[in-house]
């Protein structure tokens, strides 16, 4: 069955600092799980975040006890509600008199997840240097070199949450990743998948430096080094989730109460008739670790004068 979900849209204030946004909650038709997606660049207008879709399941045993909603509790709201004890109370299927949700096509209760909204919190970029070699003309002539300055370097993602309560594993969220960048070459957009409270930690390899080579020329007795440095940024993101109930509490009344056994209650008319949390909070914590561009920086080991500096690319490996 198709649903109505929301897509979660950052927009950046371009006057604003990087970590300021705005949400934008966009009504989409999506038979997706919960999405991800990102964007890295080193321009701030080419930067964003974009999350979507739901995650509902039947109530799991384990989220019976996050919402507190046991059986003495579920009677005592109903108690409050209705000012008359039930004899039995149900979340899901199966029950007795031939399964009151089958019967009547109750919905059982649902755990809904689905993200409030996400925001960049940071992004900061830094150069450093990834290795280097020497060269000396001991000759009496001037002399050409090749310098072969490459190395895999990798991107790294990791995931952390904070959490104050449980839910059952949901489905998959998918995250997607991409770099937008002039330095970049190839394909930069990956894809992973993890589960909601699930910690992670992946590596994607690239290729910073000369494919090449680069020619360096140098006069009699001359030395100087090549250095290869790169340019790494640090995206850091939040996510928030909520995670509520939807659905029918089943009730039967071993005596008729107002003419009726079995009465459908609405689960969080419940949770507040219990003075229960109807929502569980929790935010993941997201570092997007990305190379942008790369250079080779000539400097004569004599003077420390810069002879040439040549602007080099990142090269993907997928």
């Amino acid at each position: 069955m198709r649903q109505i979900l929301y897509k979660t849209q950052i927009i950046r204030d371009s006057m604003a600092a990087a970590s300021s946004v705005v949400l934008l909650l966009l009504p989409v038709l999506t038979l997706a799980n919960i999405e991800v997606d990102i964007t890295a660049s080193d321009e701030a207008s080419q930067q964003n975040l974009l999350i979507s879709g739901a995650n509902e399941a039947i109530i799991s045993d384990l989220e019976v006890q996050t919402f507190q909603l046991t059986e003495e509790n579920l009677k005592k709201s109903v108690e409050n509600y209705f000012g008359h004890k039930p004899d039995d109370v149900f979340l899901k299927s199966p029950t007795p008199w031939g399964d009151l949700y089958v019967t009547y096509k109750w919905k059982q209760v649902n755990r809904l997840l689905k993200p409030l909204g996400a925001k960049i919190l940071s992004v900061e970029f830094k150069p450093f240097l990834v290795l280097s070699q020497s060269f000396n003309n001991t000759s009496s002539k001037p002399s050409l070199f090749k310098a072969h300055l490459t190395q895999n370097v990798e991107n790294t993602i990791s995931s952390s949450w904070e959490k104050y309560s449980e839910i059952s594993d949901s489905q998959d969220i998918k995250y997607g990743f991409d770099i937008k960048a002039m330095g970049v070459s190839g394909k930069a957009t990956f894809y992973l998948y993890s589960k909601w409270g699930e910690r992670f930690l992946k590596f994607q390899t690239v290729t910073v430096g000369s494919q090449s080579g680069l020619d360096i020329s140098l006069q009699p007795g001359q030395s100087a080094i090549a250095e290869l440095i790169a340019t790494r940024g640090v995206m850091k993101i939040q996510i928030n989730y909520a995670a509520s109930l939807t659905g029918i509490v089943a009730v039967n009344f071993a005596d008729l109460y107002k003419g009726h056994h079995f009465w459908s209650l609405d689960v969080n008319k419940m949770l507040t008739a219990g003075g229960l949390n109807k929502t569980v909070l929790s935010s993941e914590l997201i570092d997007f670790a990305f190379y942008v561009k790369s250079r080779v920086d000539l400097r004569d080991l004599d003077t420390n004068e810069t002879l040439a500096s040549v602007p080099l690319m990142v090269f993907n490996q997928f």
